[in-house]
């Protein structure tokens, strides 16, 4: 599939660009020959790749003098990298999972640069310089603070309700049932994006991620099938349907029916992940952000495509080359402070500060992941089930049980485990 190329060039730009030392850059590309430095980098980004992005290439293409030509891959993300990356295509830089999974289908140690030994892998806070790696190895950097997941809630029909911060199962079990008592659907479910039936189930499977349930998948030693955590996610989130306790509108309701129940009212909760954050517009201070109550007290995270930046080997030095000077400039150079004041968002990189205006909802958000936060199921899978968001729909409308649920996700999960070539498949 084609994508749509926008070159981020010498033009410009509402970024109030930091004069770096042109010295500094022209530095890393000095080893090339002359006349052999590149002059234009390509750029494969999603759909959904925020402006703040696009205008930190475009200050980088203002600073370095390298055209950033960014290609848009359709939604579809993985699916349509993967078609063209087995036609050989390359983009230079890759904005792409930083999961085991997306990983080992790209063949990272063949394909993708290795950089290990590049500053951000010690500067980076909170662990998530491991988050893309393989074997050790360093593929990915993140600039962008990771997706959390758990819950967000509206704090005024809290406060009607008379109810408070749920900080066990059983309280939040209690809070669902006062909600309907006093008429207010508890959780805004979204059954007309069907992904979004996903969040639940994960979120509530933390306390068996936590203790060690998907090394053992990615070793064949357990599966979804033979997990009571597994069948116990899927029948939490099935009974929040089945007892009343969503939205009457749950089969049609889309993302940002969600966004918008939650921001009038209509609705006291949505378990979700932080990426939801762009779709609460305007005055946040009314919602607030809560990690899904369990026995370890942990929430999980997931850094995104939007933010995860990779390398890829093209035989071409120089851009090979530039392609790590950008890396470097947007992680521990002079572009991650420009990139933090675009994003309003909080630091990961160690001795760069937060920017002014993060949000309350955004700062709640951090001080859940920070308090104690592990990588997601999907950041550590080494497989993974097929048309997960299509068995839950079917879960929910009571065409499957959980038990089969948990049997064609196993089914699925080892095949493709095989395809990929795992061990012990």
């Amino acid at each position: 599939m084609k994508g749509t190329a926008l070159k981020y060039g010498k033009s410009l730009t509402a970024l109030a660009v930091v004069g770096v030392a042109a010295a500094s850059l022209s530095a890393c590309a000095s080893d090339q020959p002359a006349g052999d430095e590149a002059t234009t980098l390509t750029v494969w980004g999603a759909q959904s790749t925020p402006q703040a992005t696009k205008d930190i290439l475009d200050a980088y293409a203002e600073e370095s003098g390298v055209e950033m030509e960014f290609v848009t891959i359709p939604d579809g993300f993985e699916a349509n990298v993967m078609t063209k990356w087995t036609t050989g295509q390359r983009p230079d830089i890759l904005f792409g999972q930083s999961s085991n999974l997306f990983l080992s289908q790209l063949d990272a140690k063949k394909n993708l640069q290795d950089l290990s030994d590049m500053p951000f892998v010690s500067k980076t806070l909170f662990g998530l310089a491991d988050s893309g790696t393989l074997d050790g190895v360093h593929y990915t950097a993140t600039t962008g603070f990771p997706s959390v997941f758990g819950v967000f809630y509206n704090k005024d029909v809290f406060a009607e309700a008379g109810v408070d911060v749920p900080e066990t199962a059983e309280e939040f079990a209690a809070a669902l049932e006062t909600f309907q008592e006093q008429g207010i659907d508890g959780v805004a479910i979204a059954g007309g994006d069907t992904w979004t039936l996903q969040l639940p189930y994960i979120t509530a499977l933390t306390d068996a991620v936590d203790a060690g349930f998907v090394d053992d998948l990615n070793a064949n030693e357990a599966g979804y099938d033979s997990s009571d955590a597994v069948i116990e996610a899927l029948e939490w989130e099935k009974s929040l349907v089945d007892d009343g306790y969503s939205n009457a509108d749950w089969k049609t309701a889309t993302f940002a029916d969600q966004a918008a129940k939650l921001q009038s009212g209509d609705v006291a909760m949505v378990i979700q992940a932080s990426w939801m954050l762009p779709s609460l517009t305007g005055d946040t201070d009314n919602l607030g952000f809560f990690g899904l109550p369990n026995e370890s007290g942990k929430v999980m995270w997931q850094t995104s495509n939007l933010t995860s930046i990779q390398a890829a080997k093209t035989g071409d030095e120089a851009k090979e080359s530039a392609a790590r000077d950008f890396i470097e400039w947007v992680t521990t150079g002079d572009g991650y402070p420009q990139y933090l004041e675009m994003t309003k968002e909080p630091s990961v990189i160690d001795g760069v500060a937060d920017p002014e205006g993060v949000s309350p909802l955004q700062q709640e958000v951090a001080a859940s992941f920070t308090g104690d936060g592990i990588p997601s199921d999907g950041m550590r899978a080494l497989s993974s089930p097929s048309g997960l968001d299509t068995l839950i729909s079917q879960l929910l409308i009571g065409s499957l049980t959980a038990e089969e649920v948990a049997t064609q996700m196993q089914t699925t999960f080892v095949d493709n485990a095989k395809i990929a070539g795992i061990p012990g498949f």
